[in-house]
């Protein structure tokens, strides 16, 4: 296995892993209000949220298309 194979494993297990998840999850919100100026309507953060759930699927599948794993 390679060292960057190694290390997204690493990344991705152990109770860190649970741990990170949940403290992205918190920063989800202020993130999203950040982003539209604090005072916008609620269909900005949908279209920021389904953006978001949009980008889990793709960036990931793109990414397993460029960088092939052994």
């Amino acid at each position: 296995m390679q060292y960057v194979e190694r290390f997204l494993l690493r990344l991705d297990s152990g109770p860190w892993s649970a741990v990170s998840r949940v403290v992205l999850g918190l920063l989800i919100a202020p993130v999203f209000r950040a982003l539209s100026g604090g005072h916008a309507p609620i269909w900005i953060s949908l279209v920021l949220f389904l953006g978001l759930l949009i980008g889990l699927r793709v960036v990931p599948a793109l990414l397993r298309a460029a960088v092939e794993l052994a």
